[in-house]
């Protein structure tokens, strides 16, 4: 039996983002300058890409995730990706057959939930 194994990406930039302080329930678009870098305790530049997306959702609702940017904010759920409530996802997203995935949008399933993301990130190859 052959045995495929996708390459595992780091990233150059190792971020995280706390959901806390947006009790909005719509979707919610985020970038890497939305990310605070875990080496430098600043906000990352604008134009990176997304190599890997992990998120804990310590909530009682399901939360959805998109990687792309959100069409309106009350698009809706259908075939997205979700997280159940007290699950976690990561998603390898580096290397993606449509291009870099530089925006990524979120939905909460309730306004008191606190989605946790930590992200890799690289630099946007053009």
């Amino acid at each position: 039996m052959n045995r495929l194994q996708y390459q595992i990406q780091t990233g150059e930039f190792i971020a995280c983002k706390s959901t806390v302080l947006n009790s909005t329930t719509d979707w919610t678009d985020l970038n890497s300058s939305d990310f605070i870098d875990s080496t430098t305790g600043s906000a990352l530049d604008a134009d990176l890409a997304f190599v890997d997306v992990s998120i804990y959702n310590p909530g009682l609702s399901t939360a959805y995730i998109k990687l792309r940017a959100l069409e309106a904010v009350n698009d809706a759920t259908t075939n997205e990706i979700f997280i159940l409530a007290g699950g976690a996802i990561d998603i390898q997203c580096g290397g993606l057959k449509g291009g870099a995935v530089t925006t990524i949008a979120y939905k909460k399933g309730a306004s008191g939930d606190d989605l946790k993301l930590i992200c890799a990130f690289n630099r946007k190859l053009v």
